[in-house]
């Protein structure tokens, strides 16, 4: 998929995603690390981890909610449909009876 095709919320859910799992892979460090007896994780470091913790949970919940805004938009309703499916029996028959 080409980037000038791709919705922009997309990039968003990706960067939430990054964001996410960086956190998670700090705070498994830092669980290995101290488990190992190898000391603990500089304080900055779980600092920054629980900071993309937060930003994930903010923006995870908006990228969701415009996802869904976006699919509902785009989506075809069945009232929609419906009139569509007139609108093309009618120009068959008005063709038909040409």
């Amino acid at each position: 998929m080409s980037t000038e095709s791709r919705h922009p919320i997309f990039d968003k859910w990706l960067v939430v995603q990054a964001k996410a799992h960086q956190a998670e892979l700090i705070v498994m460090r830092a669980q290995i690390q101290e488990a190992v007896g190898a000391g603990p994780v500089p304080p900055d470091l779980l600092e920054h981890a629980r900071t993309l913790r937060m930003r994930a949970s903010i923006l995870v919940p908006e990228a969701l909610a415009e996802m869904a805004r976006l699919a509902d938009s785009v989506r075809w309703r069945p009232d929609e449909q419906d009139q569509e499916m007139e609108r093309i029996a009618r120009a068959a028959s008005a063709h038909h009876a040409e």
